[in-house]
């Protein structure tokens, strides 16, 4: 796609050129011209012709307080769009029946406000099936969903109800929101415990849905399209939310990093998944000769550590390190070794290999 070649796995991760290889510089200005002309007003529209295309949660998000904002993104071979965005609270800060899940409709024309539904059930985990289910989002992305709750093992779901500034449109104090002091109202609501949520982009300003979430949308395609350096990215966002937008709150510093087992690099994040924080991507093994034998065969596959980082002004990205498992599989032939393995690999939890030597971090997942 003019000049930029991109391979996308089943865990999305971008590179240019072969599988596996991340871009290690910015690309050409032509790549970013090109990606800067086809998302302005709005994202391109994927081609009613085009019938095969990719939908997933995105990695690059918003946070604005204890809110997180996750972009589905809906790719094609010729094209990326933005149809809507998940925001999920940090659950450990809602109080009683707290709305804790809102999905935002992007309506693909710059400057209309965005229409919301949300959930009535605090299971965060229904607001996010639903969400598969429209976009026919499979179940190998669900760690990169910005919740703490843990995978159901019977995911069940629910339809949102429409949602608007706050409180689901069939509760009794919709009435009341529309007023002058609704964002006090529900602010007021949402700290004792009450059925409402008050979130940053509901409210009346320059920080609406109007201008984060388009902000969002435009900077998660260029990211796709372009793939480009941190820097880059950040000022492109920035270019696109004035600085009234930053968070409120300046957070903490952070704690320090924690070290992985069976390494001596302090990996720069909380893991994405604590649980299970080194994940096997989709890459196949690969042959080893350096280790194989007339009786045995090694092999060797990538492992990936997925971690978010936040600027000032709540651009959230999703950034991985990577290592590799292996192992190695009988060869009672005493012939050559096949290209593929001919027996199972691993089972997890995975590790990187024991110093020294350092874990290669920082790559980018968009």
């Amino acid at each position: 796609m003019n000049g930029v070649t991109r391979f996308v796995d089943s865990w999305g991760l971008r590179a240019s050129g072969p599988p596996g290889l991340r871009a290690s510089g910015p690309p050409g200005l032509r790549a970013f011209a090109f990606a800067a002309a086809m998302i302005m007003s709005g994202l391109m529209a994927v081609p009613a012709a085009v019938a095969q295309s990719l939908a997933r949660p995105g990695g690059v998000r918003v946070t604005q307080d204890d809110w997180v904002f996750a972009p589905v993104v809906v790719e094609t071979q010729q094209s990326v769009q933005i149809p809507g965005v998940l925001a999920l609270r940090d659950l450990s800060q809602a109080v009683g029946d707290n709305i804790v899940a809102v999905w935002y409709e992007n309506p693909l024309v710059q400057g209309e406000a965005w229409t919301a539904k949300a959930w009535e059930s605090q299971d965060q985990w229904k607001a996010i099936e639903w969400v598969k289910a429209q976009f026919d989002i499979g179940d190998e992305w669900n760690q990169f969903w910005p919740t703490s709750a843990a995978v159901p093992h019977t995911p069940t779901t629910e339809p949102p109800v429409e949602y608007f500034k706050g409180v689901l449109d069939t509760d009794p104090m919709a009435a009341w929101v529309a007023g002058s002091e609704g964002e006090e109202i529900v602010a007021v609501l949402t700290s004792i415990g009450y059925k409402s949520a008050s979130v940053p982009v509901d409210k009346e300003g320059p920080c609406d849905t109007k201008t984060v979430l388009a902000a969002l949308a435009d900077t998660s395609a260029f990211a796709v399209l372009a793939h480009p350096s941190a820097a880059q990215l950040d000022d492109y966002f920035a270019v696109r939310v004035p600085l009234t937008c930053a968070q409120r709150v300046v957070p903490p510093p952070p704690p320090p990093p924690p070290v992985v087992p069976g390494t001596t690099t302090p990996q720069p994040g909380v893991p994405l998944n604590p649980g299970a924080p080194w994940q096997r991507d989709s890459r196949p093994p690969t042959y080893k000769p350096s280790c194989s034998t007339v009786t045995t065969c090694c092999y060797e596959a990538p492992i990936i550590w997925l971690y978010t980082t936040t600027n000032w002004l709540g651009l959230t990205v999703i950034r991985y390190c990577e290592s590799q498992i292996s192992w190695s599989c009988p060869n009672p032939s005493g012939g050559p070794c096949p290209a593929a393995p001919s027996c199972g690999e691993p089972i997890g939890p995975h590790f990187p290999p024991p110093p020294p030597g350092a874990v290669p971090c920082g790559y980018n997942y968009y």
